[in-house]
């Protein structure tokens, strides 16, 4: 194998595992939105298993889904919609096979996940800002600006935690493989 195509090699399985956000994150399925004001903590801290875990966005088709490691937690950064949540442990991923070949578990949430309304509500304010409505020339013959404050903009985001090991806030029902949505 030439030297170029091992570096071509290499840079498209990097590509594969980049993680999307923080070291513990990483994309393995679908579009994972890189925008949005909402935090969600995926804790996967008090698990021995490898963590995949899906959101099925209400209303649209097509889910996606992200790896946390081991003893980990990750933060993903979600605009304000209402999410399906599945999850998955075990060990050893496989992208081909979108399943753990040993030991899999499968869970889905009891409860949706409202990004923007679930956690912790943190209401935001912007300073007040001063428009140009009009100018004028005054009697001296100086050119004038009238302006007009604005109120400060109100806008809330949502911080909240999901737990892939038992917990009273989220309570995570047992599943069979074939619900699983990936």
């Amino acid at each position: 194998m030439n030297t170029r195509m091992c570096l071509s090699l290499i840079i498209v399985l990097l590509l594969l595992v980049i993680p999307v956000f923080g070291d513990d994150l990483t994309k393995i399925y679908g579009s994972v939105p890189k925008y949005g004001v909402n935090k969600v903590t995926l804790d996967n801290s008090q698990n021995e298993k490898e963590a995949v875990v899906v959101f099925k966005e209400i209303n649209w088709p097509i889910p996606f889904a992200v790896y946390v490691s081991p003893k980990k937690t990750g933060v993903l950064s979600l605009p304000s919609e209402s999410y399906q949540i599945y999850y998955t442990l075990g060990y050893g991923w496989s992208n081909a096979e979108k399943r753990f070949l040993k030991d899999p578990e499968y869970f889905m949430l009891g409860n949706v996940l409202n990004a923007g309304e679930d956690g912790t509500i943190h209401e935001e304010k912007t300073t007040p800002v001063n428009i140009v409505t009009g100018t004028y020339v005054d009697e001296h013959n100086v050119t004038r600006t009238l302006t007009q404050e604005t109120g400060p903009a109100e806008w809330s985001w949502a911080e909240s935690r999901i737990m892939l090991f038992p917990d009273s806030q989220n309570p995570a029902i047992s599943i069979d493989e074939s619900e699983f949505p990936l």
